[in-house]
């Protein structure tokens, strides 16, 4: 990037040396050698170097700001696929919690489903592996 703004700014800065270099005052104005007209008056000249440093100014920050625009393209192209991801993770939620509410219907309805067994729990696990190793638990105190 910093070509095309050398490509653009080396130019511009030739061409002010270029007639900096051809000026002579007098009287009626400032004479450019290089110029086809004999005298320019000196207010043309300030307004025309005004605007030239605006132009220049502008330029310049159009250039800077590059690679925080190109940074920001991307962002918003993340953003964009993020937001995309966070749609469908939100439809499962729903969907989980539709399913969810439909169990707990089947529950209300049916209360025996409700009912978990001592061998459905872990501690009802570890016990059918404690019978079939034969380790007895000794209560203390009996």
């Amino acid at each position: 990037m910093r070509f095309v703004y050398y490509l653009i700014v080396l130019p511009i800065i030739a061409i002010v040396a270029w007639l900096l270099y051809g000026i002579s005052t007098s009287e009626e104005g400032i004479a450019f050698a290089q110029w086809p007209q004999d005298c320019i008056k000196p207010q043309i000249v300030l307004i025309i170097a005004l605007a030239l440093g605006y132009i220049l100014g502008k330029l310049n920050s159009w250039f800077n700001y590059l690679p925080l625009r190109y940074d920001l393209k991307q962002q918003m192209k993340t953003n964009k696929v993020l937001n995309i991801e966070q749609e469908k993770l939100n439809h499962a939620v729903n969907d989980l919690k539709l399913n969810i509410a439909g169990l707990q219907e089947k529950v209300a309805a049916n209360p025996e489903i409700a009912v978990v067994t001592e061998t459905k729990t872990v501690a009802g696990f570890f016990e059918k592996l404690r019978k079939k190793l034969g380790l007895n638990r000794s209560k203390k105190g009996n």
